[in-house]
C-alpha cells in the first residue's frame, strides 16, 4: 500500500524542509553526538585553522577602514552551528593567531546560532565555551537562516540588523547551504521549468517520527512551465536566467532562500559580508545540471547538492567575487565569497585562500585522514606522532590511534613515552566533549598506566571524572594509580570514598588490604 503525502508542492514549499526542522528539532546536539549526521570533515582542527587564516585575512585588508576610535568586534556568524565543535576549534585557532599576530583576542566575538533552542542552551553549558561567553569572545543566537530577522546575542543581548555593524560580518557556513529550502529545475530548449514534487510511503505515516519519515519517504517530479516570473525579485530572476541560456538539458537545484541570507546579512554591515563555506556542490556550471533527478541523501536528516555556482554569480553581479579550488574536490568543497561594499581588492584574504583552501586544503586532508586511519594498525610511534602534528592535534584522530599506540607501549623509550605525552596533552587541549559513549580520557589514563605513567593516568582519570561523574570504577582506577606510583595515603582516601559508595566493592576491599598490609610492613611507617 501506499501513502500519498504530498501532490505537485514547489520543491522550496514542500514538507520535507518541515520534517527537516522537526528532525533537528527533537534531536538537538544528539544528532551529531550519536553520529547519525557526519560533520568530522567539516569539524576539526585543520579547517579551523584554515578557516581562521581567513578572517586574520580580511582583518588585514580592512582595518586601514575602520576608526582609530573603534571599538566593537568583527563578528563571526556561524550558522547551524549543530554540536558547537567548529566554533570551538575556530575560536582556539583564532586566537593563537592574534597571539602570533600582536592582535588583541577581542577584535573577534564567535557568534555560535542555530534555528532550534536546544543547541544554544547547550552551548551555554558547556564548560569549553564558559571563559569565551563571560569575557564577550563568544556569543550565542537563535537564528533561523531561511529567514530575514535581527539576530539577537543572547549574552551581551546586542541585535544584529540592516546597517547596524561597522566592521565586515563573516558568516561561517558549513553544511548550510545544502540543508535549507530550494528551488529545482528542469532547463532544456532555452526554458527553465519549475520542478514540483509528490512524496509517497509505503509505511503509514500515523505515529511515525520525523527521522522515520525522512528514512521511508520516496519522491516523484513533475516539471511545469511557471506563468511569470519564478521570484519577486527582479535580480533573483535574472540570475535563474542564466540557467535558460546554457546548453546543457537537465534538473538543477536553485539557492535562491541562500542567497535571500546573504543579501540580508550583507546589508547588515557597512563593510559587507564574507562568507566562508564547505559543503557538498559544485561552482562550475557543467557540474550543476544532472541529467538525472538528484536523489536526497539521507543521513538522519537529508541533504542536497550546492549550487555554489549561482552562489558564485550573485557574488560576481554584487560587485563581489568567489573563491573555489581549480581541481575536484573529493568530499567537500570549501568557498571563500567576498561580498564587501567597496572595491577592497582583498589581497590578504586571496593569499590566504590560496595557501589554506587552494593548496592542500580541508578536503585534501580529509582525504589523507581517510587513506591514514586504514594504516594506523601498521605505523610506527614517529609516524603516530607525525600524523597527529599534521592533524594540529586531533583529538578524534588519537582516539583512532589508541589501540596501535598500546600495542607499542612496551617498546618505548623514556624519550619517546615524554614526546608522546606531550602530543596527547596538546590533542586534550582540542577535546570538546559531545558525552560520546567513548569515554576518551579514561582509554587515555588506561593506556598510560599500562606504560607505567601513573601521574598523567592519574590525571586523565580525573578528567574522565569530570565528564562522566565520579563513578567507583574511574576512582579506582585513581587508586590503583596512587598505589603504583606509591603515594599510599592518597590511595587510602581514595578507596574509603569508593567503599562509602559500594560497601562490598571486592576490589577495592583487596586493593585496600594490599596498601594496609605494604604500610605495615613498611620501615619508619607510623603504626
Amino acid at each position: 500500500m501506499i501513502f500519498q503525502l504530498e501532490n505537485n508542492q514547489a520543491f522550496s514549499r514542500s514538507m520535507l524542509w518541515d520534517l527537516q526542522r522537526q528532525y533537528f528539532e527533537k534531536k538537538g546536539f544528539d544528532a551529531w553526538r550519536l553520529g547519525e549526521v557526519p560533520h568530522y570533515v567539516t569539524s576539526n582542527p585543520r579547517i579551523a585553522n584554515s578557516y581562521a587564516e581567513l578572517v586574520i585575512g580580511l582583518y588585514k585588508d580592512t582595518k586601514h577602514l575602520l576608526p582609530s576610535d573603534n571599538t566593537e568586534p568583527i563578528y563571526l556568524l556561524e550558522a547551524g552551528a549543530g554540536s558547537g565543535r567548529l566554533g570551538y576549534y575556530l575560536i582556539k585557532q583564532l586566537h593563537r593567531l592574534c597571539d602570533q599576530e600582536n592582535i588583541p583576542h577581542h577584535t573577534f566575538c564567535y557568534i555560535l546560532s542555530d534555528f532550534t533552542q536546544r543547541n544554544p542552551d547547550f552551548w551555554k553549558q558547556h564548560p569549553a565555551f564558559q571563559t569565551y561567553l563571560s569575557e564577550g569572545l563568544a556569543d550565542i543566537a537563535l537564528w533561523d537562516m531561511t529567514k530575514q530577522d535581527d539576530i539577537t546575542l543572547q549574552i551581551s543581548g546586542k541585535k544584529i540588523r540592516p546597517g547596524s555593524l561597522g566592521g565586515p560580518l563573516v558568516l561561517i557556513a558549513n553544511y548550510v547551504f545544502d540543508s535549507i529550502p530550494q528551488e529545482l529545475f528542469y532547463t532544456a530548449n532555452g526554458k527553465c521549468s519549475l520542478c514540483k514534487v509528490s512524496l509517497q510511503t509505503k509505511r503509514d505515516p500515523a505515529g511515525l517520527s520525523a527521522a522515520e519519515l525522512l528514512r521511508e519517504i520516496s519522491c516523484s517530479y513533475q516539471a511545469a512551465d511557471p506563468a511569470g516570473p519564478v521570484f519577486t525579485e527582479p535580480w533573483l530572476n535574472g540570475l535563474l536566467d542564466h540557467y535558460r541560456q546554457q546548453p546543457h538539458e537537465g534538473y538543477f537545484f536553485f539557492p535562491e532562500t541562500g542567497i535571500r541570507s546573504l543579501a540580508h546579512l550583507r546589508s547588515c554591515s557597512e563593510m559587507g559580508l564574507l562568507v566562508i563555506t564547505a559543503d557538498k556542490g559544485a561552482h562550475e556550471i557543467n557540474n550543476i545540471v544532472y541529467t538525472e533527478v538528484p536523489e536526497l541523501v539521507k543521513h538522519g536528516s537529508f541533504s542536497l547538492s550546492v549550487n555554489y555556482h549561482a552562489i558564485s554569480n550573485y557574488a560576481a553581479q554584487s560587485g563581489g567575487f568567489a573563491l573555489f579550488p581549480e581541481h575536484r574536490y573529493a568530499s567537500v568543497n570549501t568557498g571563500c565569497i567576498a561580498l564587501l561594499n567597496n572595491e577592497n581588492p582583498c589581497l590578504q584574504t586571496r593569499a590566504a585562500f590560496t595557501n589554506r583552501l587552494e593548496n592542500s586544503g580541508p578536503d585534501d586532508y580529509f582525504t589523507l585522514y581517510q587513506y591514514m586511519a586504514t594504516q594506523i594498525s601498521n605505523m610506527p610511534l614517529k609516524v603516530l606522532l607525525s600524523m597527529l602534528r599534521f592533524s594540529l592535534y586531533d583529538s578524534h584522530l588519537l582516539a583512532h590511534c589508541l589501540p596501535r599506540l598500546q600495542e607499542l607501549g612496551a617498546e618505548m623509550s623514556a624519550p619517546e613515552k615524554e614526546e608522546l605525552i606531550t602530543v596527547m596533552a596538546a590533542c586534550w587541549e582540542n577535546y570538546f566533549s559531545l558525552g560520546e559513549k567513548t569515554d576518551l580520557a579514561s582509554e587515555i589514563a588506561a593506556f598510560l598506566y599500562g606504560i607505567n605513567l601513573f601521574d598523567w593516568a592519574v590525571y586523565y582519570f580525573k578528567m574522565s571524572a569530570d565528564i562522566y561523574g565520579h563513578d567507583t570504577g574511574t576512582l579506582f582506577n585513581i587508586a590503583a594509580c596512587y598505589q603504583q606510583s606509591g603515594e599510599m595515603e592518597n590511595a587510602k582516601i581514595i578507596l574509603d570514598i569508593v567503599l562509602k559508595k559500594d560497601p562490598d566493592n571486592a576490589e577495592a576491599l583487596s586493593l585496600l588490604q594490599d596498601i594496609s598490609n605494604e604500610l605495615i610492613n613498611t620501615p619508619d611507617y607510623d603504626h
